[in-house]
């Protein structure tokens, strides 16, 4: 039986979880996929929430490629609820005339630095992820069927809640400090190629997908968005998940 797994991920999460549900095979990563139909028996999609709803990239490439497969699913990682993650992904694909078979939540910990997880959560997440993502496939495996609604009332939430991180927390303002090394890790690692460097400094574009890979992974902690800032204790990459993987899965 065939499958293909698609994920996007930020500080490792999503990524984690499609290689445990990847059955061996290297998921696919959407940030640097090629737009075409994909045709497998099985196709599914792993990525994380944001303020409530499906990354922008995810949602791109689902209304710009074509699938075929009897049995589509997705996963939605997040920190805290899920939102309208998943009713994204399930409209975008009843809009192609395609079905959301199954669809999923896993919590892990959160790298939204504004809502960190505290430890003892974040041990415990940690600690159990296999065994859940374990359930998860042996649902998948199975062809477990799990309707996804889609709420316009989330949708609209989400997009509240985007206005606030951007305009009065300040996200859509990015900067590096004179901490700045230049390492040009950041340029590496980010998803969308919207960091390169101006005045030996990393300068931020306007094509962000705000997945705070690049503040959690800063080897010297010299990125800011708006008022946030990482501390020792809001910093958070996935444990399994090296910048060196992240930066290899994104060329």
């Amino acid at each position: 039986m065939s499958s293909i797994v698609f994920y996007f991920s930020g500080t490792g999460n999503s990524l984690s979880v499609a290689k445990a549900l990847a059955d061996g095979e290297q998921p696919l990563n959407i940030a640097v996929s090629p737009i075409r139909t994909y045709e497998a028996d099985t196709i599914g999609f792993v990525y994380p929430a944001y303020c409530g709803g499906a990354p922008r990239m995810l949602e791109d490439f689902i209304k710009n490629c074509e699938f075929r497969s009897e049995y589509i699913w997705a996963i939605v990682t997040h920190g805290g609820a899920p939102g309208n993650a998943l009713g994204d992904a399930a409209e975008l694909l009843r809009q192609k005339g395609l079905k959301l078979s199954y669809g999923k939540d896993i919590r892990l910990p959160d790298s939204v630095i504004l809502f960190a997880t505290p430890e003892p959560a974040k041990t415990e997440l940690l600690d159990t992820e296999s065994e859940r993502v374990a359930e998860i496939k042996r649902a998948i495996d199975g062809r477990e069927l799990r309707e996804i609604k889609f709420s316009r009332w989330q949708k609209r939430f989400s997009r509240v809640t985007w206005f606030g991180f951007k305009y009065i927390l300040g996200i859509r303002y990015k900067w590096a400090t004179n901490d700045c090394l230049n390492c040009t890790q950041c340029i590496r690692q980010c998803p969308t190629q919207n960091i390169t460097v101006k005045n030996n400094k990393a300068s931020f574009g306007n094509n962000c997908e705000y997945c705070f890979g690049c503040i959690q992974y800063c080897p010297n902690n010299a990125i800011r968005f708006g008022i946030v800032k990482r501390s020792p204790k809001t910093q958070y990459n996935h444990p399994k998940i090296l910048a060196k993987e992240m930066i290899k899965r994104n060329k």
